[in-house]
């Protein structure tokens, strides 16, 4: 029977100064990276401004009638699209010394595809489980405004109570999945 003992435990990668070392790494080539996207920047803030000018009347008459709207989650396929176009570039720079060799970068290729489908993968893998409580949010009841003024006549115990209701409604809607999922991220890295 072999002895436990005997057996050495497994190194540990050194995360801390591997993370040191990417920001450093980023902030070193920010500039070349800049250079390199400014076209992708600016036609997705041209995109983004579109869009929100668009939407503006339906987010306006959301707000009025105080109901949540979808419709910002619409720029989400665009801004991957871009960051897609944008990484693929990043990445063969800093782990080949792959420069771009056009003035203007404005890369849509099969590598980019493949980029993007699995960036929505981890955009999917971040949501999807945050969904239930963004559904949560938007059918929780409004709360009334907090103020520093004391209570006025027509404010009874019971108003009171729903709005204890409904902030313990929301800490259970928005928080503790939120805080569920960002361990169980943590413990899969671990």
């Amino acid at each position: 029977m072999a002895d436990a003992t005997l057996v050495s435990p497994r190194p540990k990668l050194p995360v801390w100064s591997t993370v040191v070392q990417s920001y450093v790494l980023m902030y070193k080539n920010l500039g070349w990276f800049f250079k390199m996207a400014w076209v992708w920047l600016l036609v997705f803030a041209l995109f983004l401004a579109g869009w929100c000018w668009a939407i503006w009347p339906e987010h306006q008459a959301a707000l009025a009638a105080q109901k949540v709207t979808w419709a910002g989650f619409g720029t989400m396929p665009i801004s991957t699209l871009v960051l897609s176009s944008i990484a693929v570039a990043w990445h063969r720079w800093l782990l080949l010394g792959e420069d771009v060799t056009q003035r203007v970068y404005f890369r849509l290729d099969h590598v980019v595809v493949k980029y993007f489908v699995f960036g929505w993968l981890m955009v999917l893998a971040v949501s999807l489980p945050l969904m239930p409580a963004l559904m949560a949010i938007a059918d929780l009841p409004d709360l009334p405004e907090m103020s520093d003024t004391t209570p006025s006549a027509d404010q009874s115990p019971v108003h009171e109570e729903t709005a204890d209701l409904g902030a313990s409604a929301y800490t259970i809607a928005v928080f503790i999945p939120i805080a569920l999922h960002w361990v169980w991220g943590f413990l899969q890295w671990r």
